[in-house]
């Protein structure tokens, strides 16, 4: 399978990706007036029936004697898109979004896929980690464990998570940055809800392997005080800490991710809208923190005031706001 087909396969795979950039959008009408409408045409009939290489061959062939007609480019992009030319697709949409007679809305949606296509989500990788802390003995941990209200037990089975062949842990827990609120306090906000820092599997003793609290996370800025926070709780029973890097994350797959604490009793309706608004809050704060390599080492506001760079950070925050819209409508 080449790159291209990988990379269009991710985009659909991929459920932070907004559904909205998913799919090509429909070719564009002729515009009125145009000096080739018959040719146009005929190039877009070719287009909607699956003649993607010979219709972008002839819309190619129209831009060169119309350069500054952006239906033209456009359609160019959109089909070159469809062929997994990406390439070309990523240099005809940001063709089309900087000519002048482009809507500046309809510029950052351009931006916004070639931004896609060029492998935004992948960019800027952090490590996904596994620390594992070997304790003695096992009952013990389980109280400290079960003793802090910042480690909440999920109600499943952990056969779930059994692992090529090996025994199941015998529980699984959710490591949050701190304590539930507790029924009847005030609407949380951004800065009062729990938010998931990892999962937390306790594993009991088998013949030749200690009995261990496994912490599945990621190396983000929390990374070494949600370690500090495990040594600290499990320091009565811990015999050691190993830790092991079992992959990476782009940045944006990171933040889009990342979860917040579900409560299993109703909520009411005020509560249940600021859950749902919380994931937007949530993305646009860490977000506008970051340094990007796309953005050049800046961050999305430092981008926002760069006139070369700040349709690319607009593309960006769009992205954000509608990922952050379908993960809110997912939370509630």
């Amino acid at each position: 399978m080449c790159s291209s087909d990988l990379i269009l396969r991710s985009l659909h795979a991929n459920p932070r990706i907004p559904t909205l950039f998913k799919d090509p959008p429909p070719l564009c009408d002729c515009p009125d007036g145009f000096a080739q409408a018959e040719a146009f045409e005929n190039a877009k009939q070719l287009g909607n029936r699956g003649h993607w290489l010979a219709a972008s061959e002839q819309f190619v062939a129209l831009a060169q004697s119309f350069p500054d007609e952006p239906a033209l480019m456009r359609n160019i992009a959109i089909l070159c898109g469809c062929l997994g030319n990406h390439p070309m697709a990523i240099g005809a949409w940001r063709k089309y979004a900087g000519m002048a007679n482009v809507a500046a809305d309809d510029a950052v949606d351009a931006e916004a896929t070639a931004l896609l296509l060029d492998g935004l989500y992948d960019a800027d990788p952090i490590d996904e980690v596994v620390v594992t802390f070997d304790v003695e003995p096992y009952d013990r941990a389980v109280e400290l464990i079960a003793s802090d209200r910042t480690v909440f037990k999920l109600p499943i089975s952990p056969e779930a998570y059994a692992v090529d062949g090996e025994p199941p842990p015998r529980s699984v827990h959710q490591l949050l940055d701190r304590p539930v609120p507790q029924p009847g306090t005030d609407t949380p906000g951004d800065d009062a809800y729990p938010k998931v820092q990892g999962l937390v599997l306790l594993y009991g003793k088998e013949t030749n392997r200690s009995a261990r609290v496994v912490l599945e996370t990621r190396r983000d800025e929390h990374f070494a005080k949600n370690v500090e926070r495990l040594q600290t709780l499990l320091k009565p029973c811990l015999q050691k800490v190993d830790e092991e890097v079992t992959g990476q994350i782009g940045l944006l797959n990171y933040l889009g991710s990342q979860q917040l604490f579900r409560p299993r009793q109703q909520l009411d309706p005020k509560f249940r809208e600021a859950l749902r608004k919380l994931p937007g809050d949530m993305l646009e704060h860490d977000l506008v923190q970051r340094p990007l390599s796309v953005l050049g080492g800046k961050t999305v506001r430092e981008a926002a005031a760069d006139s070369a760079i700040s349709r690319t950070a607009q593309a960006i925050l769009l992205l954000l706001e509608l990922q952050a819209d379908e993960i809110g409508r997912a939370h509630v």
